[in-house]
């Protein structure tokens, strides 16, 4: 049997909407025969330290530029045409465009200074509206924490909260706010074991609410995050009762 309470279910639910690229740094020449390799005629934005970008055609074979391959190329980064490089003009917050017309905030990157931030933030959500974003992301580390009052001011909402950081949310059109909702279950979860002599395990809580005072029931306990059902249950009756069982199969899901 299982049952389901208010709180976390899924903190991987946002990856996928958020990838990062992994930066390629060298002031030694590029191995282009292990940058293409596994990829055919995709085209490549390369980035240099002085702003400029070059595309490139990859194909199975090469990489096809006049005059820059093999050469020396200092701080280089590699970017998906998916997702675009991050935004470095000047007075306005590093981002990265998402997959789905909105941005993506580099948390590494915000101003330290409060008054700072609020300027910055003002002109990247202006800048943002005439380029007809929609959605913003925005994650604010521990660290950072006085930033937060800042953005709920300018319009921000609360979306999910780790460990270690939180994140809002900014919806720009003027609709329905389309972003995902954030993590609101936890899955909790009740084991029936059975003998072979037919005897079903049953527990008396220690600490319960009163109506469940004296009461035998199955063992039961929440889901660990990222855990599964079944190892879940498993765990639980061992805790609850010390007693080690296997998993069967799944009686009931509510």
């Amino acid at each position: 049997m299982y049952s389901v309470n208010n709180r976390s279910l899924v903190s991987g639910l946002y990856c996928n909407c958020w990838s990062s690229i992994p930066i390629v740094s060298s002031t030694r020449k590029l191995n282009f025969s292990e940058l293409n390799r596994g990829i055919s005629c995709k085209p490549l934005l390369l980035t240099t330290t002085s702003g400029r970008q070059s595309l490139f055609h990859v194909s199975s074979n090469a990489i096809c530029k006049e005059d820059l391959i093999s050469k020396t190329i200092s701080k280089a980064s590699v970017v998906s045409p998916n997702v675009s490089s991050p935004s470095t003009n000047l007075g306005l917050l590093v981002a990265y465009d998402d997959e789905y017309g909105g941005v993506i905030i580099e948390p590494e990157c915000l101003p330290s200074s409060a008054n700072a931030f609020a300027s910055i933030l003002q002109a990247s959500l202006f800048d943002w509206t005439l380029k007809g974003k929609k959605g913003v992301w925005l994650k604010i580390l521990t660290e950072q924490a006085d930033l937060v009052p800042i953005a709920i001011k300018e319009g921000f909402s609360y979306h999910h909260a780790e460990p270690g950081y939180v994140v809002l949310t900014y919806w720009i059109p003027d609709e329905p706010c389309m972003l995902p909702e954030g993590p609101s279950h936890q899955i909790g979860v009740g084991a029936f074991v059975i003998n072979e002599r037919r005897e079903v395990l049953v527990v008396k809580e220690k600490q319960c609410p009163c109506r469940c005072i004296g009461l035998w029931k199955l063992p039961t306990g929440y889901i660990n995050k990222s855990e599964e059902l079944f190892a879940g249950a498993v765990r639980e009756v061992k805790e609850e009762t010390g007693v080690d069982t296997a998993f069967a199969e799944v009686i009931a899901f509510r």
